[in-house]
């Protein structure tokens, strides 16, 4: 990416939608979120067709001596959950937009912008941020969870991230963690999968089977103050966590393991037991190099490493 020029990016969640312009040091230029509508796909197509116009538009009006080149020759990268169908731009599966599902979304919002359009998995985007501008750019092999509704996952080696044969790789929220015929099982179905016991759906069900109300948040509120019912259920998650962490470990050697996510916001009360799962369970100290840490770019990571890829010209 050549000084002054910036790329876009998006990264739709089940929430939030953002879009940024992002330089080629990392800094967000320009920024727009707003709530991800849930009723229609043209619904979406829409909010983030406005999305990018809004950025785009904050960009043109700079002063003339501090405006960057806006790139129009770049892809234009969506960050989306998982499955997806990386060549035929199409979410296949996803609990939180299910009204996507199967739709072309990357076609459909290049038709509208008129330019090209690669959507990407949000996971892998969001450890492609880390490991470019935040947490992991110091190091060589960078594996990123994202711990929010659900896990997901992503690993950067040298600078590129590692997809797999068909875009499907690091899951990591599908890892089985708990072989019993009877294990909790996560939105898509999947029985004893780290996503079913150590997301922040699942730990608002443990919370709620034992009396409590409310989610992830207000379980370690309840945490922080004593409560012992509260601080269970959060060791419980993160003692998974930490053994999904050091399953990951086992198949990739990473240098560092970045933590992002909603979930993250309770990293003061799940540190001590995820890194205690970790060691439980980690065949090697390889994990030691960088440690196990929370991101730098917090929510922004997704919409930065889509700007990245956006930057790197992949399609």
């Amino acid at each position: 990416m050549p000084p002054g020029t910036v790329r876009l990016g998006v990264d739709l969640g089940g929430t939030w939608l953002r879009a940024a312009a992002v330089s080629a040091e990392g800094q967000i230029l320009s920024h727009d979120r707003r709530p991800t509508p849930d009723r229609s796909a043209e619904d979406v197509v829409a909010a983030i067709v406005d999305g990018v116009t809004a950025v785009q538009a904050r960009i043109a009006a700079l002063p003339a001596d501090s405006r960057p080149t806006l790139s129009v020759d770049a892809p234009l990268v969506i960050a989306a959950p998982g499955p997806l169908d990386v060549p035929g731009g199409r979410i296949l599966a996803t609990p939180n937009l299910p009204h996507l599902r199967g739709f072309p979304l990357a076609a459909a919002v290049a038709t509208a912008l008129g330019r090209f359009v690669h959507l990407q998995n949000d996971a892998t985007m969001g450890a492609l941020g880390e490991a470019t501008f935040g947490a992991g750019r110091t190091f060589d092999v960078v594996l990123f969870l994202t711990v929010s509704t659900g896990i997901g996952g992503g690993l950067v080696i040298d600078g590129r991230p590692f997809t797999g044969a068909t875009g499907q790789a690091c899951e990591l929220g599908h890892l089985i963690v708990d072989g019993r015929r009877d294990a909790p099982r996560c939105g898509a179905g999947h029985a004893g999968c780290l996503e079913a016991h150590a997301s922040g759906s699942a730990i608002g069900r443990a919370a709620a089977a034992a009396g409590m109300v409310g989610g992830a948040a207000a379980v370690a509120a309840a945490a922080r103050a004593g409560d012992p019912v509260a601080t269970a259920v959060l060791r419980d998650a993160a003692r998974w966590l930490g053994l999904g962490i050091a399953s990951a470990t086992s198949a990739f050697d990473p240098d560092i393991i970045v933590l992002g996510g909603g979930v993250m916001g309770a990293w003061d009360v799940l540190c001590d037991g995820v890194l205690a799962g970790v060691e439980e369970a980690a065949m090697s100290d390889g994990w030691r190099r960088g440690g196990v840490v929370v991101g730098t770019l917090g929510d922004e990571a997704g919409v930065v490493g889509a700007a990245v890829w956006a930057a790197a010209g992949r399609r």
